[in-house]
């Protein structure tokens, strides 16, 4: 029997894996092993005697803004990988947010971070939950820009900041 292969030819298929590029400001939070954030006081977690309680095996979390790609991404800096919200897509998944990321703040206690956006009509401030930054489970749909709480700003954002206002004389 004769077999002719000159039919068939192998194309190289390129797949385009995303990696940090453009990154220019980063914020730092603390959270448990169930999403929940933590003051950044109790990171990194040196007791990993009970790691197997999520509640009490912490992680340092750097959220690092992608300009060139209007998201953020979540390096999870305790183990040392970027974490990929993604991962039905090749490559890292990051969180998109509405424009080119120019500032960043988190809460003291790590519940929630916050992501100024400029661009020519996506002015605005994102709010990224820290139970939230993780790929979601299986079932659920893949986030995206209308995962997070915004509001659209009429003026470029300039540098922000989270500040807590203390109790007054009567507790409120």
């Amino acid at each position: 029997g004769f077999l002719s292969l000159g039919a068939c030819s192998e194309q190289e298929v390129v797949a385009q894996l995303r990696s940090l590029s453009g990154s220019e400001e980063a914020v730092f939070l603390c959270r448990d092993g169930n999403g929940v954030g933590h003051p950044n006081a109790d990171c990194p977690d040196f007791d990993a005697t009970d790691d197997t309680n999520l509640a009490k095996h912490l992680s340092l979390m750097a959220l690092v803004s992608q300009t060139l790609t209007d998201e953020v991404a979540i390096v999870n800096v305790s183990g040392g990988s970027v974490v990929d919200v993604d991962p039905r897509t090749p490559g890292f998944g990051f969180l998109r947010v509405g424009g080119r990321p120019v500032s960043m703040a988190a809460t003291p206690g790590g519940s929630a971070s916050f992501v100024a956006t400029a661009d020519a009509g996506h002015n605005g401030i994102f709010a990224l939950p820290t139970t939230c930054l993780s790929a979601p489970a299986a079932d659920d749909p893949p986030r995206d820009l209308t995962t997070w709480p915004a509001c659209r700003l009429h003026e470029t954002p300039g540098e922000i900041a989270v500040i807590i206002q203390p109790f007054d004389t009567a507790g409120a």
